[in-house]
């Protein structure tokens, strides 16, 4: 807005200047029309003013015309910024607010924080979103804050189209039929979000050498394949933070992961 600015007050200034120039000529040649008393003297005044105006104003019109090309370049970078800050959308503002309240890009992310981001990562979604949870599945989804998560995820699925694929991981059998992974299997069911298993000794032998993601950073979450938020769980596999990440190297493995693990785990 400030360079928009500037350039109205010098356009103004130039077109104003050669205004100028254009009403002293007219002046003085109305003075030689009035006093003609002696016309010699007259013609040896007015004619090198006129002279001299008209070439004020000819250099002054060539000046305007290399101004009006160097206004146009200005205008024609200031709207291609603008334009570039316009395909910026919303999911992408998101992720640049929470990239500058963090510090750096790639980010460790407190406990207390951790949810906040997950939801306005979620708010953000404009495409797809692929998860997988280890977590202990009360402490992660048995609060309220998660609820609503779940709420926005079925709301970007049902009214943006978002694509939303989870696999849940247990270290057993017994754990997945505990009365906690069912309520949470019945709470994404309920929302319509698919939901796959498989169990955590499972995956080496369907993955093998495949596999390129570690034990303990297992349980992630893939925004619009633009943004990981992975957490940090303790022994007891409580929430202890996590991370973001963001570009492309940090993000592949984790999307290659998902599908691979996807493709082998079980719908339920």
């Amino acid at each position: 807005m400030e360079m928009l600015k500037q350039l109205r007050a010098t356009i103004v200034s130039d077109y104003f200047r050669l205004f100028e120039l254009a009403l002293i000529g007219v002046l003085i040649y109305l003075i030689q029309q009035k006093w003609i008393v002696h016309e010699y003297i007259v013609d040896v005044v007015t004619v090198p003013l006129l002279a001299g105006i008209l070439c004020e104003i000819l250099h002054a019109n060539h000046k305007l015309h290399e101004q009006d090309r160097v206004r146009k370049n200005q205008f024609d970078r200031l709207q291609a910024n603008m334009q570039e800050i316009a395909g910026i959308n919303a999911s992408e503002m998101t992720r640049l607010m929470i990239i500058k309240e963090l510090g750096r890009a790639n980010a460790k992310v407190e406990a207390s924080q951790i949810d906040a981001v997950w939801r306005r990562l979620t708010q953000s979604l404009s495409t797809n979103y692929f998860a997988t949870n280890y977590i202990d599945y009360q402490h992660m989804y048995g609060n309220d804050g998660a609820k609503a998560i779940i709420a926005a995820q079925q709301a970007k699925m049902l009214n943006d189209e978002v694509k939303i694929e989870k696999v849940f991981i247990t270290d057993n059998a017994a754990e997945l039929h505990g009365a906690p992974a069912q309520a949470t299997v019945k709470m994404h069911r309920d929302a319509g979000i698919p939901v796959r298993h498989i169990n955590r000794s499972e995956i080496d032998t369907e993955l093998g050498k495949k596999r390129a993601i570690a034990d303990d950073h297992m349980d992630f979450a893939i925004f619009d394949d633009s943004v990981v938020l992975r957490w940090h769980f303790d022994a007891q596999r409580k929430i202890d933070g996590g991370e973001l990440l963001f570009g492309e190297n940090e993000i592949r493995p984790y999307i290659e992961f998902f599908k691979l693990l996807r493709d082998v785990a079980v719908p339920l």
